[in-house]
């Protein structure tokens, strides 16, 4: 089994003029999509809340947030993990 890349555009939902495009891995088993922090904090998208995760290296603390992404021309709200440098950017659907 093979890894899909997609580019897709993430936006603030507060100010969806700007968007930045961010290319990941699509997981379609995937609960939340995984987008880099300072990319996020770079369309001024602040954290909501902070979760408990498990993986499977054991348990991981994140922030959580609310962006837009925008795919294939369509554009929707997600609930996203703020990755950290060492996390994979994931597009879960």
């Amino acid at each position: 089994m093979g890894f899909i890349k997609v580019k897709f555009g993430v936006f603030n939902p507060l100010s969806p003029t700007k968007i930045t495009e961010v290319e990941g891995i699509v997981d379609t088993r995937a609960i939340y999509s995984v987008i880099p922090r300072g990319r996020l904090e770079e369309l001024d998208v602040k954290p909501i809340e902070r979760r408990r995760f498990r993986t499977f290296g054991g348990y991981i603390e994140r922030d959580i947030s609310e962006v837009g992404i925008e795919i294939m021309g369509r554009r929707r709200t997600v609930t996203v993990i703020m990755g950290e440098d060492e996390d994979q950017i994931i597009l879960g659907f």
